[in-house]
This record gives C-alpha cells, sequence and structure tokens, in this order.
C-alpha cells in the first residue's frame, strides 16, 4: 500500500475536522469592577466611571463581548451586577467565560480568556487600551 496516499488522506481528513471545529470568537473584554467600573470604596460601590461605562455599551453594541473580572463574590458580587445593570451595562459572564470560549477549547479554564483586561491595577489606563480619546 503507498504510504503517500495515507498520509494525504490523514492531512485532509485533519484539514476538515479543523474547519469543523473552527468557531468565530468576538472581541472580549474583561473588566474589573472596583476602582475601574466605580470608584475605589470596597465593601461599597463608588461613584460610576460613566465614561468607560459608556464605552463598554458602544462596544456591545458593536458585536463585543464584555465579561464582569471582579474579585466580589457572592451577595456584593450580585450587587455590583445590579449596579451595572441599572446603568444599562449588561454583561455576557461574570467572573466566567463566555459560551463561545468553552465551545472553542472544549473546556472552561480557571482563567477569564480575554483580548483586553481592563483592571486599575493594570500597567496602561483602559481608554489606552480601547483606544478612546479622553
Amino acid at each position: 500500500m503507498n504510504n503517500n496516499i495515507l498520509n494525504n488522506t490523514g492531512k485532509n481528513e485533519i484539514k476538515e475536522l479543523k474547519a469543523v471545529k473552527e468557531i468565530t470568537v468576538p472581541t472580549i473584554i474583561a473588566v474589573d469592577f472596583d476602582g475601574t467600573l466605580c470608584d475605589e470604596c470596597w465593601p461599597e460601590i463608588g461613584a460610576p466611571n460613566l465614561k468607560l461605562i459608556g464605552e463598554l455599551i458602544y462596544r456591545k453594541s458593536l458585536g463585543n463581548k464584555v465579561i464582569l473580572w471582579s474579585c466580589r463574590a457572592g451577595e456584593r458580587l450580585e450587587q455590583a451586577v445590579e449596579w451595572c445593570n441599572s446603568y444599562g451595562l449588561m454583561f455576557d459572564a461574570v467572573n466566567d467565560n463566555i459560551p463561545e470560549i468553552v465551545e472553542k477549547y472544549g473546556s472552561n479554564s480557571r482563567k477569564i480568556t480575554a483580548d483586553i483586561y481592563i483592571d486599575d491595577k493594570a500597567e496602561k489606563p483602559w481608554y489606552s487600551l480601547l483606544k478612546v480619546a479622553v
């Protein structure tokens, strides 16, 4: 039997499988809450960062996905989500990966997968990451 035929057949099948498994994922933005979406005021909620909130709402309207990425948990996390919702900011996931990422990689890693991470502890300010004039 010709090994070359087997090798070519295998390569074609692999290419086809890769094409079937190819999953399009939109731009994903993970954003922190305390000190980022609002002023640092833990355990309370500080004043809103309206420019960032507005920018994230706009990015969602373009098809980007936004994940709330926070150390808050339990009731304090629920309060943060409700607070964001009251400003019109809805999340595609909260402290979790979006379903498209889980499907693409076949598992849900503990690390949040994103293209852009916005956090008050980051080296670059959010507006430079999103290329927004302030």
